[in-house]
């Protein structure tokens, strides 16, 4: 998907919402790639099992996982990722 599809989609969906993205807002991109790995498992259905410790407590610190689970906000990251994350796996599993 293209940048620009991407922007305009993430526009439509704060309309949508009536998000409007806050000076606190986590941004998939600027995770390192273990808190990514483990937003995606957990955003698959996954579990923490053998997660990176490191980055479990980032991703607790900031407020995205909690009890193993994926909070409102951590869901919000990462569908405002899907778009990255199709590209990053390729079309073949889509």
């Amino acid at each position: 998907m293209a940048p620009e599809t991407a922007k305009r989609l993430t526009k439509v969906l704060e309309a949508i919402t009536g998000a409007e993205q806050s000076d606190d807002h986590i941004k998939y991109e600027k995770l390192s790639r273990p808190e990514q790995n483990v937003l995606i498992r957990l955003f698959g259905g996954g579990t923490l099992r053998n997660a990176d410790e490191a980055a479990l407590s980032l991703l607790l610190k900031n407020e995205l996982i909690s009890d193993g689970k994926l909070t409102a906000r951590g869901e919000e990251v990462c569908r405002e990722a899907l778009p990255a994350i199709r590209e990053r796996i390729g079309e073949r599993f889509i």
